[in-house]
């Protein structure tokens, strides 16, 4: 009697790409730079795509978009073997597909949008920052809409962090969290529109409104809900009266109070009579924190 145990199949090695700030891709044996063209980009792909199998004419196609059919072949088959000897364990299925073989994978941003947003170091908001590839056309496209599928899982995950900012009146941390993400989503409206709100209420109504001038540059002249949003704010931040002195400075000790005041501002915005008292000593903060109030009901189209 013949006994065959079955063994699961050994990792071939880690690989670990960076693509918030400077990109490269690191293996068990090699540091792969975006110098190394043809050879970053293949692993590049094969790694963001790794979900599936990729077929083997669609990355010659997306590498070698201009080169006959057995040069993109051959060529393929030269950077498999180059990204092997790299610590990039490349293997065939069945004849028309490639894909990464037992390699333990690992991506930061993946990692990072699974952290909370309060721990993103802001420096890092940039996606395979100085990357800009030209040897192929269709390479580029694919790389823009990846880029743009993880820019949007970022801001979204930062527009939490902002509203915590935001409701603390902390609105130093909202303009700098906000400028970061706004490099990744120059045209996301809910960031263009925080980020002006973040300037005035800080006092600088100038920057403010060339912010949103900017972004209405960019959504066009076409009447639509985006532009008639900004426009709005526009105007109120140019109606708005000067910002209280202390206004650069952030609110310590009130989130909570501001929280409720917040909550009373929705419910008379809803048509829901409010009355608030205020209490406390003198020299508390009162006119401070009533100050930041007015200015932010203003922005919001209360008077």
């Amino acid at each position: 009697m013949r006994i065959f145990e079955l063994m699961a199949d050994k990792a071939a090695g880690q690989v670990r790409l960076y693509v918030l700030g400077n990109a490269r891709i690191e293996t068990d044996v090699a540091v792969i730079e975006p110098t190394a063209e043809i050879v970053f980009a293949a692993a590049l792909y094969l790694i963001l795509e790794r979900q599936e199998a990729a077929p083997r004419r669609s990355v010659q196609k997306l590498l070698w978009p201009t080169a006959a059919d057995a040069t993109r072949a051959h060529r393929l088959r030269q950077t498999i073997l180059k990204l092997r000897r790299l610590g990039v364990c490349v293997e065939a299925t069945g004849q028309s597909r490639i894909h990464l073989r037992n390699m333990v994978v690992t991506v930061d941003f993946e990692e990072s949008i699974g952290q909370s947003p309060t721990s993103w170091p802001l420096e890092r908001l940039a996606l395979l920052s100085g990357y800009d590839p030209q040897f192929s056309e269709p390479f580029l496209e694919w790389l823009d809409a990846k880029r743009s599928q993880m820019a949007g899982e970022i801001t979204r995950s930062m527009i939490a962090r902002i509203a915590l900012a935001r409701s603390a009146g902390d609105w130093r941390a909202v303009e700098e969290i906000a400028s970061a993400v706004r490099k990744l989503s120059p045209y996301n409206e809910e960031i263009a529109l925080t980020l002006a709100e973040a300037l005035a209420m800080r006092g600088d109504k100038l920057e403010a409104s060339r912010v949103l001038d900017h972004y209405l540059v960019e959504v066009g002249k076409k009447p639509n809900d985006l532009r008639i949003q900004a426009s709005a704010l526009r105007r109120r931040i140019s109606e708005a009266p000067p910002a209280h002195p202390t206004a650069d400075l952030p609110l310590f000790g009130r989130t909570d109070l501001l929280l409720e005041l917040n909550a009373f501002l929705s419910h008379a915005r809803a048509g829901q009579s409010q009355a608030v008292i205020l209490l406390g000593e003198a020299g508390i903060g009162k006119s401070r924190l009533l100050a930041e109030c007015a200015s932010f009901a203003a922005l919001q189209g209360v008077t």
